[in-house]
């Protein structure tokens, strides 16, 4: 049995088999298990302590390694954490041993990234055919062994002394260390998905403590309809021109596929800093942008990272880590979303249901009074639905619901307030818009139901509309004007608007 330490040449060349690092503080356990596993054809080199088991690692690059948990110095969690967190030891084959029978040492081995977790009853039985499976296995994920061996020592050329091992012992846990802290601040964020606002008071907070930016943006491609917002976030000390502003929201989606859905990008800007009306305009020499989707084609969210100076955010550290975490975060946002949508929409139509319209209507109406807001409401009606219904059957009368739902989709604005009224019937609510403005976009909604090519339907639409008046002191107001204004259309024959008008 060879327990000295041999040369790394010698290991490769002389001998020719895979080379075992053993480490027990034990000398008759090394002796005992030095010969069990040189039988069975390996190499064998040992030692007692973890200080000097990661010098040994480093400087012969083992095939496998081998290691009791209690060690003088550096325990085997650590020895085994320290090498699956380094690049350029990751791919050697960590074997865990205890004499502790506690399923906690069990979830630590695995939270340091051991390959196996074996008690000392059963290493006789099953060890040297573990380290087998587990060579082998590795060895069919680097194909050149050679080569990433000599890789690994030049890396590590001129790094091998005490000092510098200590050094890269420092670097690495403290790596680890961080690594582990943002991730469980970023997971803490994930309390907050009902809150955007909160979320990104939290995010930003987070990210400027970490990377340097003068600007950064995120956005949330949320579920819902609701406007879409663009948060801004210019940290301490930072200050962008409005015009900058607006050319960061203008170039913020052109790394988005065109097929993304046309509603992400009409959306506003929220700032959170200092914007300076006399601070000069200038170009950002790095703009960073990374899109997270929830599968090949589904935005989630985007953030931009924006700087004055050359910067390669994908390559610093900890971004893979930001990038990981964020998704995680975009998709719990993006499941809740969903989740509070399907409380508030109609089943057929995936349009607000009428309760969550009349409460938002509220919100507009008194907003109206207060402000002196424009405010437009319309209902409108299929003609003759219920000829469809009866020369069609109901399935085709609920996919024309469906269409004329979505054709209301594409026509009004993403601040527009859409709803099933109930059976055929949509509303809408154009929030600061004049009955003129209003007027525009009810036009195309009924010109394009009217000119669908489809030769089994002949689908128009009638439409009511009552803009806010000083008399109108209610929603219940508002919405019977309306009501009054459809009724006019539809016995005027249909596929027309009609106005309330007051009879005095």
């Amino acid at each position: 049995m060879a327990i000295n330490k041999p040369k790394a040449a010698d290991t490769d060349k002389s001998t020719g088999k895979p080379l075992v690092l053993l480490i027990h503080p034990d000398t008759a356990f090394l002796k005992e298990y030095g010969q069990l596993l040189s039988a069975q054809g390996y190499e064998v080199t040992a030692c007692q302590d973890g200080a000097d088991a990661i010098a040994k690692v480093y400087d012969l690059v083992p095939d496998a390694v081998i290691t009791d948990i209690v060690l003088p110095e550096i325990n085997g969690y650590q020895i085994c954490r320290l090498l699956k967190n380094d690049p350029v030891t990751q791919k050697i084959p960590v074997v865990l041993i205890s004499n502790f029978e506690e399923k906690m040492d069990k979830f630590w081995g695995v939270k340091a990234g051991a390959d196996l977790f074996l008690h000392h009853d059963e290493l006789r039985l099953k060890l040297p055919k573990q380290v087998k499976m587990l060579i082998d296995i590795y060895n069919q994920i680097s194909t050149d062994k050679k080569a990433h061996k000599a890789q690994i020592q030049k890396a590590l050329q001129g790094k091998t002394g005490k000092l510098a091992i200590s050094s890269r012992l420092n670097q690495i846990l403290d790596k680890s260390l961080i690594e582990s802290t943002l991730m469980a601040d970023f997971r803490r964020l994930t309390d907050l998905v009902h809150d955007v606002n909160l979320i990104n008071h939290m995010m930003f907070s987070l990210l400027e403590s970490i990377i340097d930016y003068d600007a950064a943006a995120i956005f949330y491609n949320d579920a819902d309809r609701s406007p879409r917002m663009m948060s801004l976030h210019l940290p301490e000390g930072k200050e962008l021109s409005p015009a900058q502003t607006e050319a960061m929201k203008d170039s913020f989606f052109n790394t988005v596929d065109e097929d993304t859905p046309l509603f992400v990008r009409e959306f506003d800007v929220e700032v959170i800093g200092e914007t300076n009306e006399e601070k000069p305009d200038y170009a950002f020499k790095t703009v960073w942008t990374h899109n997270f989707y929830l599968d090949d084609k589904t935005l989630i969210g985007t953030l931009a990272l924006y700087n004055s100076e050359a910067m390669d955010y994908p390559n610093i550290f900890p971004m893979r880590l930001i990038e990981e975490e964020l998704l995680l975060l975009m998709k719990i946002r993006n499941v809740y979303s969903r989740a509070e949508m399907l409380a508030i929409s109609d089943g057929l139509t995936g349009l607000l249901n009428y309760r969550h319209f009349m409460m938002n209507l509220e919100r507009e109406f008194k907003a109206s009074k207060r402000y002196e807001h424009n405010l437009t409401v319309a209902i409108t009606d299929i003609d003759n639905f219920k000829q469809y219904n009866e020369d069609w059957g109901y399935t085709l009368g609920d996919e024309v619901i469906r269409r004329v739902a979505l054709e209301a989709q594409k026509c009004f604005r993403s601040v527009d307030i859409i709803a099933r009224l109930g059976g055929e019937e949509l509303i809408v609510a154009f929030p600061k818009t004049s009955q003129e403005e209003a007027d525009i976009a009810l036009e195309r909604f009924r010109k394009r139901i009217a000119e669908w090519d489809d030769e089994n339907l002949n689908v128009t639409v009638s439409v009511g509309a009552a803009h806010i008046t000083p008399e109108m002191q209610s929603v219940s107001d508002v919405m019977k004007n309306a009501r009054s204004a459809l009724d006019k259309a539809v016995k005027a024959g249909g596929n027309q608007i009609s106005y309330y008008s007051n009879p005095s």
